[in-house]
């Protein structure tokens, strides 16, 4: 473990960018405004998912809209979101009419359904999925896989590659770069959890006060490629968002990704 008890780097935005148009096919898109907020007005989520993220709703919204104008949900589809702990997202795709999951380490093992949800529940570790070989057409993941301890996100990757049909989808949004790769926890819950926290070894960690989150993965470009994104497997096209500011205050979903599977 190389916990550094820094507060994190920051790093150059220039630099991120200069290095994701390096490797990746990089799109500037700009979020419609009107668009935006009609989305926002025609969802349904419950009172208490508003009151949940309190000033961080617009981002987890916003972060909805992205998957769902890059995803282009048809007839036909099989979704599911990963680490979706208490979202409403994918009770909205069901909306649609399309057969949908959401997935969590919170919920029971297997897959299950509950009064409290409308689409299933599946529970356990999201790289050891129940279902069988290219069952799915869309993926999403909103905030989630840098939360993802050890080898935690190659190993969805892979069980991503199998659970996918050819040509299907992973959306993920936001992501997080830096010029270098490390790890971020939140100082107060790592001196409660340390013990617990799957770390990589020999990755530096930095502290980020009142964070709230017991473990980060910052990626490089470079690991993000490593780990996430294999050339073998997967098409990958990066979204740059330019007019955040225009959104409003707070928001931080500069980054979304596509995934496609060959």
């Amino acid at each position: 473990m190389s916990f550094t008890n820094l507060e994190e780097p920051t790093s150059d935005p220039a630099f991120i960018l200069a290095a994701l148009e390096s490797i990746f096919s990089v799109k500037d898109i700009q979020i419609d405004i009107d668009e935006f907020a009609q989305f926002c007005n025609d969802l349904n989520y419950p009172p208490e998912y508003r009151m949940l993220f309190g000033g961080f709703l617009k981002e987890k919204l916003l972060e909805h809209y992205v998957s769902t104008m890059l995803l282009d949900f048809s007839e036909g589809d099989k979704f599911i979101d990963i680490a979706a702990s208490h979202s409403h997202y994918s009770t909205y795709v069901h909306g649609m009419g399309i057969e949908s999951y959401k997935q969590d380490l919170i919920y029971p093992d297997g897959i299950s359904v509950s009064e409290d949800s409308t689409v299933p529940l599946v529970g356990g570790n999201a790289a050891g999925l129940p279902f069988r070989d290219n069952y799915f057409t869309k993926m999403t993941l909103h905030c989630s896989l840098e939360h993802f301890e050890g080898d935690d996100d190659v190993n969805f990757m892979h069980e991503a590659a199998r659970v996918l049909q050819p040509q299907g989808k992973i959306c993920i949004v936001p992501l997080y770069f830096g010029e270098s790769y490390h790890l971020v926890t939140d100082p107060r819950i790592y001196a409660e959890e340390k013990e617990s926290i799957r770390f990589e070894e020999g990755i530096p960690i930095f502290v980020k006060t009142n964070y709230g989150n017991r473990h980060c993965r910052v990626y490089s470009v470079e690991e993000f490629k490593r780990r996430v994104a294999d050339p073998e497997i997967w098409n990958v096209e990066i979204f740059h968002i330019t007019n955040l500011g225009e959104l409003g205050s707070g928001l931080y979903c500069q980054y979304a990704v596509l995934i496609t599977k060959k």
